[in-house]
Formats: C-alpha cells, structure tokens, sequence
C-alpha cells in the first residue's frame, strides 16, 4: 500500500518539459503555452538565445549562453560535417542535447521530457509516464520500423523522455561518433549512399539518435512501436509513423478529425487512433495554431505578420529547396 501511495505521489508531481530553440519564430508561444496546458500551467522551460517568451506565466527562460560545457566543447572539437543541410543547423540540432544536459544538470534535474519547437503536446508527462511506465529509468523517443541496410538510420527526438544519466551516455556517445573510427565509418557508410543515390540529407543528430538506440537497446524505449491511449507522431505531413503509409491523408497531411475533445488520426484501416503529439516539420508549421488547445491568447503583432509572411512564403520554398539540394548533390559528386 505504501508502495502504490509512493507511486501516485511520484506521478502527480509535475514533470519539466523543456524546450531548446534560437530566435523568437512566431509560432513558439503557441507550443509554450500548449505545454503549459498539459502540464499545470507550470514546469515549462525554454533555452534559447533570445528572452522574448520570458513574459509568458509559467515559462522560464534559461540562456544557450550559461550553458557552455567542457562536453560541448569536446563536440566542437571532434565534429565533422557530413549532410547537405547547413552546418550551422546541423551543429545546433546536436548542441541542443548537450544544452539539455548541462541545464538537467544546473538543475539537479533527474528526469524531463524535451519537445521540439514545432511540436504541440496533447498527453501531459505525467499520464505518458503512467502509461509507460518501462521508461522511466531510461530514456524514450521515435524510431519508426525500418531495415539496418536500408541506410534510412532515423529516429526522432522531437517529443522525447530523458534521465540525466541516459543523456550523459547520448552524449557521450554522440562525441565518439566523431572520434572513434568504428563509429565514425558507419556515418561515411550512410554518407557515401547518400553521394551515391543523390539522396538528400546525411548524417544528423537523428542518424545519431537511431544508432545510440541499437547500440543501447537495454536502455531506449521505443514510444512509436507501443499504442497506449494513442500513438505519437513522427511527421504531420508523411502518411508514414511507426510504419509506411499507416495513415490517410488530406491536404498533404494526416487527417485529423476531433471528437469527444481528442485529436484523432484515421489509420489506413479506418481505425481511429488519438495523438498524444503533433510534430509540424517544415513547411507544415503554418498549421500549429489551428490545432493549438491551450488558452487563448492575443498575438503580438509582430508574430501575426511573421505568421503571415511565412505562410505566403511556404509555396515557393516548397517548390524551390528541391531543386537547390539536387543542385549541391550534383556539385558534390562533381568535385569529389
């Protein structure tokens, strides 16, 4: 009985949701305040260069700069560029694991869950929590299924669960895959199918994401592969999840419909399955206030026309990027 009371105490005690983002893009008080909503109007944290959202109740505002670690200058100083995309977005998405880790830290945080900043939340920690219960002492994100010699190697921690002891290991690990040259040629393996198959992309913290899972399998949980009360999302706009074309889509996205105030996907075999997340990569992002449940808010006026702009800019970036990615391919296969 005392065990169960401890339990209960342990799941009712908020728990943080963090965030790491650069910039003040005018969809970020939309996911602050989503967390918020689902996590007691309290325990939501930013790290970030800027301090625009600091005004936001409940929010704190930790600075990228009270975060520079002896880890994160050991990444710096073994890191190797290998992807398409620009270096300055790629180190970052690496950086941001080491920023979570040194606030935990900072902190003396144990436990916390990380969002990406296009991601809105539905299912507060606690309740996920409850419902996995396995990864509690580990560490859980996405991996959608997938074949090893598929050089796919991809895994999401856009909403993902963290002890400071499995994101000191992620961390960890993620410098020897720089600096030990077992792990090393794995990421030239992936690249050089890439150069080959003039695939966009290359290595990125996801790559990273998805080898630390096969190499720690005792201590990643898979939150994909497992529907409780619901299923996460991978990606708003790919039909795919946990496996390929599992999904109906309208409008170039996953169609959601809401009932008995749930969000809810439509699998390909009309079932219909609650998300407890949704993840707006790209150019999707224009969509998030639409499904925003938090409290109403009004809108600086600055993020309005932001919002607006960027939402006249979506179909020219959609059209374009293809054809420069394709471009650099060509140009990096011509020259090497």
């Amino acid at each position: 009985m005392a065990e169960k009371i401890k339990e209960q105490n342990h799941l009712s005690q908020s728990i943080p949701i963090v965030f790491v983002h650069k910039g003040d893009s005018w969809y970020l008080p939309y996911v602050l305040r989503q967390a918020l909503a689902v996590n007691h109007n309290t325990h939501v944290t930013l790290i970030s260069n800027a301090t625009h959202n600091s005004d936001i109740d409940g929010v704190e505002v930790c600075l990228i700069d009270n975060l520079q670690t002896e880890l994160v200058q050991a990444f710096y100083q073994h890191y190797q560029h290998i992807s398409t995309n620009s270096q300055d977005y790629e180190i970052f998405c690496w950086l941001r694991w080491f920023y979570l880790l040194a606030y935990m830290e900072s902190k003396g945080i144990s436990q916390a869950f990380y969002l990406d900043s296009d991601v809105l939340i539905f299912t507060s920690p606690e309740r996920i929590l409850s419902l996995y219960p396995e990864i509690e002492n580990s560490c859980a994100f996405l991996i959608p299924q997938q074949s090893h010699a598929s050089y796919y190697w991809c895994a999401g921690g856009h909403i993902s669960y963290w002890t400071q002891e499995t994101l000191r290991q992620f961390c960890q690990f993620t410098i020897d895959t720089f600096r030990k040259q077992d792990l090393l040629n794995m990421y030239h393996q992936k690249w050089n199918w890439h150069m080959q198959h003039q695939v966009a992309g290359g290595i990125c913290d996801m790559t990273t994401l998805y080898l630390f899972s096969q190499d720690y399998s005792h201590c990643v949980i898979n939150l994909l592969a497992i529907k409780r009360e619901g299923s996460f999302d991978m990606n708003f706009n790919s039909c795919s999840n946990f496996l390929d074309d599992e999904y109906v889509m309208q409008h170039n996205h996953k169609k959601i419909i809401f009932q008995n105030n749930q969000l809810l996907g439509i699998t390909k075999d009309q079932s219909l399955i609650p998300f407890h997340n949704l993840h707006f990569q790209g150019w999707i992002k224009k969509f998030i206030p639409n499904y925003y449940q938090g409290q109403f808010f009004r809108e600086k006026r600055k993020h309005y026309f932001d919002r607006i702009i960027y939402t006249l800019q979506v179909p020219v970036k959609t059209k374009l990027k293809p054809a420069f990615v394709r471009m650099k391919l060509f140009l990096k296969n011509l020259f090497n």
